[in-house]
């Protein structure tokens, strides 16, 4: 049976989650929406795959009339392969593949080359996110926690305990990229988190994470944000965005001054000015900033 868009993705090591979060929820507002018979192929497939992407899986791309890839950077064979199907738009792609497409969305920043901007005003947040936002039904919600840490780019437990560690002492935090998210009070009392995934970042002050989805996710629930990395790539990649975010880039996570990543998280918990956050607007601004990019993808058609 034919689409009319078929998104190409992955996830696992090297991948992450966040390009399948991500294009899970740009399908489903292109079904919704638009109206589109939109497919999805995932490969490599390493993790729990949203329900919204798996009710529409393929094995491989079929017929279509588009060809969304969203892998980080492609080869020419790569996207000539893909051509041979129908046209193709490459997402956030700066390999050699790109030059081939027949369109280009630039939704993040990059360093190299100069001169690539991202579309303005447009992000596409995760279906985890959005689902767990809109479960808010438009509720306040206050800023009550220190810290939200995303320790999901760390190499193991080890390392998370190291983030944890370099917390001002006595701050209020929630783990999260370790399995099941635990909570941590002012007294020092560490539970099972009971919050759900949009209420633990609209409560919390200051998020610790690397670059990549949840940055983006922290940053639109009114955190301040700290980077640490786990690539000079993501490094880089944060140093493009620190103008126009509050946020702190600590650089890469195996060449952290552990004194001084102390310093400045507690510094960016000192600037945290916002008291509450609403819970509708936030809804209302992460649904809008994915339905300009599907109106992009629309028009492509």
């Amino acid at each position: 049976m034919s689409a009319d868009v078929t998104i190409v993705t992955g996830m696992g090591p090297g991948l992450g989650q966040g390009h399948v979060q991500r294009m899970a929820s740009l399908l489903s507002r292109l079904r919704d929406a638009q109206g589109l018979d939109v497919m999805m192929v995932i490969h490599p497939r390493v993790g729990e795959v949203p329900s919204e992407a798996h009710r529409h899986e393929r094995r491989e791309v079929g017929e279509t009339r588009l060809i969304l890839r969203d892998m980080r950077d492609s080869t020419e064979e790569q996207v000539s392969v893909l051509r041979s199907i129908a046209p193709v738009c490459v997402i956030d792609d700066r390999g050699t593949g790109r030059e081939l497409a027949d369109h280009v969305l630039d939704i993040l920043p990059h360093p190299d080359p100069p001169g690539v901007k991202a579309v303005a005003g447009s992000f596409i947040y995760g279906c985890n996110f959005l689902q767990s936002l809109k479960s808010l039904d438009g509720r306040i919600v206050k800023k009550s926690v220190d810290f939200v840490v995303y320790a999901g780019a760390v190499p193991d437990d080890a390392g998370a305990e190291k983030l944890l560690s370099l917390l001002p002492v006595g701050a209020s935090w929630y783990l999260l990229g370790r399995g099941a998210p635990l909570f941590r009070d002012g007294r020092g009392e560490v539970e099972p988190a009971r919050a759900g995934y949009a209420e633990m970042l609209l409560s919390s002050r200051v998020a610790v994470t690397h670059f990549g989805l949840f940055l983006y996710e922290a940053s639109v629930s009114g955190c301040g944000v700290v980077a640490v990395n786990p690539t000079a790539y993501h490094s880089g990649l944060a140093d493009c965005i620190s103008h126009k975010k509050d946020l702190t880039n600590l650089g890469v996570f195996g060449d952290l001054d552990d004194t001084s990543a102390t310093e400045k998280l507690r510094s960016a918990l000192e600037r945290a000015s916002i008291s509450e956050v609403d819970g509708g607007e936030t809804t209302r601004r992460v649904q809008e900033s994915i339905d300009r990019c599907a109106d992009l993808v629309a028009a492509m058609l």
